[in-house]
């Protein structure tokens, strides 16, 4: 498995796991440690949501992974931020995943691919790109 010290061989890994993921309907996971789910066609408009503890590298990741697939990049941080300045605190509000899930529909209603970044750690987080996914019926990749 590429280190973080190769983050090129890492991006691409990524894009090959993604790409080789092929659309069915529901979602997969794929995991930085290498394993996926073999699925069949890989369309141009999907939803990527990395996931994981603050800290570890998705933003870097994922960011990247937007640029090389053409994607539309959504940082759940980003949009809690400029709530926040404008608004109360956030606390455990699920504003700016809220906020994400609408923008992302309808960057995947205009055809474009969606990559989400956030920690993505409560049930409710993942089952609202699980419910876009489906609702849009654009395949879905956690990557965690």
């Amino acid at each position: 498995m590429p280190t973080i010290a190769e983050p090129d061989t890492a991006i691409d890994a990524l894009l090959s796991a993604i790409s080789l993921s092929g659309w069915q309907p529901g979602h997969d996971i794929i995991r930085i440690d290498g394993e996926t789910s073999p699925m069949q066609m890989n369309p141009p408009c999907q939803l990527v949501a990395f996931c994981g503890l603050p800290g570890v590298g998705k933003t870097a990741l994922s960011r990247r992974v937007a640029d090389r697939l053409g994607a539309t990049f959504l940082r759940i941080d980003t949009i809690e931020s400029a709530i926040a300045s404008t608004l109360a605190p956030i606390g455990d509000s699920p504003v700016g995943y809220v906020v994400a899930g609408r923008v992302a529909a309808d960057q995947l209603r205009a055809g474009r691919a969606v990559v989400a970044d956030g920690v993505n750690n409560v049930l409710a987080a993942r089952q609202q790109w699980i419910d876009l996914a489906r609702d849009l019926a654009v395949p879905l990749r956690f990557i965690e």
